[in-house]
C-alpha cells in the first residue's frame, strides 16, 4: 500500500514538472537562437562597416585616376614647353650661329635701300665720362656699306607684302598703315624682325663699332655727325628743336645739314636705332681680346669693329631719339633694349 503511494506521488510530480523542463529547454534554446541571430546580425553590422564600400571610398578610379591628374600629355607635354626652337634659339639672342638662309632675299630692289660705301679705318671709339661708354679705346673698322636713312616704313612694307616681315608690333603711334607717312622711320619693331628685314634686304644689322664709325664720318673725333657746332632747328630731329612732341618722328633725312660727311642722314635725332650688338655695361673686355669677361665670353669684341654677341636678352640701341629730353646726346651714347621689346622711338639702319 506505501509502495503504491509513493508511485503515484511520483507520476505527479513528473507530470507537473516535465512541461516545466520542457520550457527551460525551449526558453533555453530561443536565448540560443536570439544569441545568435544578434551575433549574425553584429557580423553583418561589422561587415558593412567593413564594406565601408571601397567602391565609394578608396575606388582610385575617381580620386586618384592618374589619367585625368598627372596626365603628362597635358600637363608636362615637352613639345610645349621646352621647345628650344623658339624659347632658346641662340640665333634669335644674338649668338654667332647661321642666319636662317631659308628667309627670302630682295636680291633685285634691295627693299629700295640707297647704300652708302665707307672705306674702313680705326678711330677711337668711346669717351672717358659716361660709365657705359668706358674706356674710350681704338677700334679697327674694315670696309662696308650702310643704310643712308634710318629704315622707312615704305621699305619695311616691301618686306610685308613679300610674306617674309611681320608688320609693327603696336600700330597706333607709328602710323605704319597710315597715308603720308611711307617716309617716316618705321618703329615698334624688335630686334629679330629689324634682324629679318636686314636680310631680305642683301644686308645685316651694323655692328655697334660699325654704326660709331659710321656716325662720326669714319672716325672724325667730333661730338655730334655735323661736327662740334651746337644742334640746333636745322641740324637735328628732337625737341625743343624742331616741331612739337605729337610730330615725332618726322620723314627721313629731314634736316640735311646734319648728315655725316658721306650723305647719313638721322644719325643724331628722329629715332634711336637698333644694332646688332648684345649689351654690356661697359667696354672693359675690349681692352683685353679673348679674355673672360662676361661669364667667359670669349667671342668677338668692338675692338675689332665686329659685332659682341653672347646669349643675352638685352641689345644694344645707338643714336638719339627725338623725344629723349632737350639734350642732345653726343655720338658716344647708348643704352639696352630688349630684344623681344619694341619702342616708339627705335627703329634701326642696315649695313653690309
Amino acid at each position: 500500500m506505501k509502495r503504491l503511494f509513493i508511485l503515484s506521488l511520483q507520476g505527479c510530480l513528473l507530470v507537473f514538472f516535465l512541461p516545466l523542463c520542457l520550457g527551460c529547454h525551449s526558453a533555453t534554446n530561443v536565448a540560443a537562437n536570439a544569441d545568435t541571430a544578434d551575433t549574425s546580425d553584429i557580423a553583418d553590422t561589422v561587415n558593412t562597416s567593413d564594406t565601408a564600400d571601397t567602391n565609394d571610398v578608396t575606388d582610385t578610379s575617381d580620386t586618384t585616376d592618374t589619367s585625368d591628374t598627372v596626365n603628362t600629355s597635358d600637363t608636362t607635354d615637352t613639345s610645349d614647353i621646352t621647345d628650344t626652337s623658339d624659347t632658346t634659339d641662340t640665333s634669335d639672342t644674338g649668338w654667332t650661329e647661321p642666319f636662317d638662309t631659308e628667309i627670302p632675299m630682295d636680291t633685285e630692289h634691295q627693299a629700295g635701300i640707297e647704300w652708302i660705301f665707307l672705306e674702313g679705318g680705326s678711330f677711337f671709339m668711346g669717351d672717358g665720362r659716361a660709365p657705359h661708354s668706358l674706356p674710350k679705346h681704338q677700334v679697327t673698322v674694315s670696309d662696308f656699306e650702310i643704310a643712308r636713312t634710318e629704315t622707312t616704313n615704305a621699305q619695311y612694307r616691301r618686306c610685308t607684302e613679300a610674306g617674309v616681315c611681320e608688320p609693327p608690333i603696336d600700330d597706333h603711334a607709328n602710323t605704319f598703315d597710315n597715308p603720308g607717312h611711307e617716309n617716316h622711320p618705321v618703329t615698334h619693331i624688335t630686334w629679330q624682325q629689324a634682324r629679318v628685314f636686314c636680310h631680305f634686304a642683301t644686308g645685316r644689322l651694323p655692328s655697334e663699332s660699325e654704326w660709331e664709325f659710321a656716325a662720326r664720318s669714319r672716325g672724325n673725333n667730333s661730338s655730334y655727325p655735323w661736327g662740334d657746332d651746337p644742334p640746333t632747328e636745322d641740324n637735328v630731329v628732337k625737341e625743343p628743336y624742331t616741331t612739337p612732341f605729337e610730330n615725332y618722328p618726322m620723314p627721313v633725312c629731314s634736316r640735311p645739314t646734319g648728315n655725316t660727311v658721306q650723305g647719313l642722314c638721322d644719325m643724331s635725332g628722329n629715332v634711336q636705332e637698333f644694332v646688332q650688338d648684345t649689351w654690356h655695361n661697359s667696354y672693359d673686355c675690349s681692352m683685353e681680346p679673348g679674355g673672360s669677361c662676361h661669364n667667359g665670353n670669349t667671342g668677338a669684341h668692338p675692338g675689332d669693329g665686329s659685332a659682341w654677341e653672347y646669349p643675352s636678352d638685352y641689345k644694344t640701341v645707338r643714336g638719339d631719339p627725338s623725344d629723349g629730353g632737350n639734350a642732345v646726346w653726343d655720338l658716344t651714347n647708348r643704352q639696352r633694349g630688349l630684344y623681344e621689346g619694341n619702342y616708339a622711338s627705335t627703329g634701326f639702319r642696315c649695313a653690309r
